[in-house]
Order: C-alpha cells, then sequence, then structure tokens
C-alpha cells in the first residue's frame, strides 16, 4: 500500500472515537449519580415538548441530516433509530408513526444516495483503493454487477456487512446507470 492511500485510513482515529465514546459515558453515569438524571430527563423533556409543536420542521431537519450522512459517507443507523423514538412520540395520537419515520428515511437515503452516486466520479483514486481494500467482496461482484446490475445490487443492498455508502461510490465507480441504481 502506499503512502498517500495509509494517509487516508488514519488509524488513530479509533482511539480518538474510544475515548468519546467513553467520556461520554463517564459523563451520563456522572449525571445520573450526581445529579439524578434531572439534566437529560429535563433536556429531553424540553426537546420533545418543542419536537411535539414543530413536527414538520423536525420531519424536514431529519430528511435533511439523512441526505448528509448518506452523502458524506457516513453510516446513518443511529439517526435512523432514534427517528423511530422521536417520531412515535410525535405521531403518537396520529398512528403513523413507523410510516412517517421510515418514509423520511428512505426519501433521505435514496437522495442522498444518488448525490454521493453523482459525486464518486471526482472522488480520489486513493480513496476508492482503500474501500476496495476493505470490503474484499467488491471485488468479486465485478463481473456479476456488468452482466446483470439490478440483480447484484439488490442482492448488495440485502447484505447487513456492506454499509450503503461504500456501494453508492462502488457502484458509480462501475458505471452503473443513473436511472437503474436510483431504481
Amino acid at each position: 500500500m502506499h503512502s498517500s492511500a495509509a494517509c487516508i485510513s488514519r488509524p488513530g482515529t479509533k482511539w480518538i472515537t474510544f475515548f468519546l465514546v467513553i467520556a461520554g459515558l463517564v459523563l451520563v453515569i456522572f449525571d445520573g449519580i450526581r445529579f439524578q438524571s434531572y439534566h437529560v430527563k429535563t433536556a429531553t423533556h424540553h426537546a420533545m415538548f418543542w419536537m411535539y409543536h414543530h413536527s414538520s420542521l423536525v420531519l424536514g431537519l431529519h430528511i435533511l441530516l439523512m441526505i448528509l450522512l448518506t452523502w458524506l459517507f457516513l453510516p446513518p443507523a443511529l439517526l435512523v433509530l432514534t427517528c423511530g423514538f422521536v417520531f412515535q412520540n410525535i405521531y403518537l395520537a396520529r398512528g403513523w408513526s413507523f410510516v412517517i419515520a421510515w418514509s423520511a428515511s428512505l426519501l433521505g437515503a435514496v437522495i442522498g444516495g444518488t448525490l454521493a452516486f453523482c459525486r464518486a466520479p471526482r472522488l480520489s483514486r486513493d480513496l476508492l483503493t482503500v474501500v476496495r481494500e476493505r470490503y474484499p467482496i467488491l471485488n468479486a461482484v465485478d463481473s456479476a454487477l456488468i452482466t446483470s446490475p439490478l440483480r447484484v445490487m439488490m442482492l448488495l443492498r440485502l447484505n447487513p456487512f456492506l454499509p450503503f455508502g461504500v456501494l453508492n461510490y462502488d457502484f458509480a465507480m462501475k458505471g452503473v446507470d443513473m436511472g437503474l441504481f436510483v431504481v
């Protein structure tokens, strides 16, 4: 592996992430012990009250965040799970919380994925080399993607071990038709 590709992977970020998670957990535990979670409960209550009265804005912000996370190659799983919790409380009386949360997440993921698909050809080849080294299964599906792209794309989307962001960029670099990608 040459030096520019090694520069992209940044192995020290795992330690930074680890320490940030530990610091967050220590802060929450300290708040729970010292203040009996008063600050967390109060902040959550005020946030949910605001979201209940501004449900359309919250829905739009969720879609925008989904677009940004998907476009920036970040996994949106935590946002989707949070969306289910928040929308259940916001749209509880209406009974449509699951449908609204699913539709908003899907819309944001499709738009973000399409933007990522369009951006992929302008990315650094070194970044794509690192991605292909981390996910060797992508090298194995090259010939299948050429012969039947729709079937291969749908099967790869069902694979829980390949992030959608990786697939979006890989499909674009393989020359998959944009119309076929959006389907």
